[in-house]
């Protein structure tokens, strides 16, 4: 089983204020997807994690991480308009099915969304990096079992790679792979996504 590597330096929407970076490595075998966000922040180093805002969640999941800082992955099928959306946060994440853009599927898992483990790294927070690891098991779902059966398929797979900051004094960073031509914050858009054989390396 042939696995494939891809990674991004996030670019940001907002012009932040402070210097920031967001870059993602990941690793897809078969079904298994691994993610690793590494966060690089002043305000990190001279404040640590509690200089930004996260949502924290009692269960660990949570619909409503988009609203603080999270780091994002979303996954479509490149011959269909459905797609998943996964957030993750250092304490909590959440998952979402879509039939469409921004049309939730209700019928379909999300607590049961293929979440093997969420990490978070601080042992570099007083160099300012945050680090957060997930793991993903896409066989959960009936199609991305399918499309994650064979490399051909795989390569295919739109990917779009996200992030949100929201600092403690209220600045909001959007972090995409790219940006749509509207200059909006809209991750649901297929501007934003990219094919994982033009990511992998």
């Amino acid at each position: 089983m042939q696995s494939i590597f891809f990674k991004a330096d996030l670019v940001p929407l907002e012009k932040a204020s402070a210097k920031l970076s967001v870059h993602v490595d990941a690793f897809l075998r078969g079904a298994l997807l691994k993610l690793h966000y590494t966060f690089r922040a002043e305000e990190l180093r001279t404040r640590g994690v509690d200089a930004f805002a996260w949502e924290e969640a009692p269960s660990g999941f949570s619909e409503t991480l988009w609203k603080k800082s999270c780091f994002e992955i979303f996954i479509a099928d490149p011959t269909a308009e459905r797609y998943w959306e996964w957030n993750f946060a250092p304490t909590a994440w959440g998952a979402f099915s879509f039939a469409g853009p921004r049309t939730r599927c209700p019928l379909e898992a999300r607590k049961d969304a293929g979440l093997r483990s969420l990490e978070s790294d601080t042992t570099k927070i007083s160099e300012g990096i945050l680090s957060l690891h997930a793991e993903l098991d896409l066989s959960f779902s009936e199609w991305l079992a399918w499309a994650t059966s064979n490399q051909a398929k795989t390569a295919s797979l739109l990917v779009s790679l996200n992030a949100i900051t929201l600092s403690t004094t209220g600045e909001r960073v959007h972090w995409a792979l790219r940006h749509a031509a509207s200059g909006k914050a809209d991750f649901h858009e297929r501007a934003h996504f990219s094919t994982l054989e033009n990511l992998s390396f």
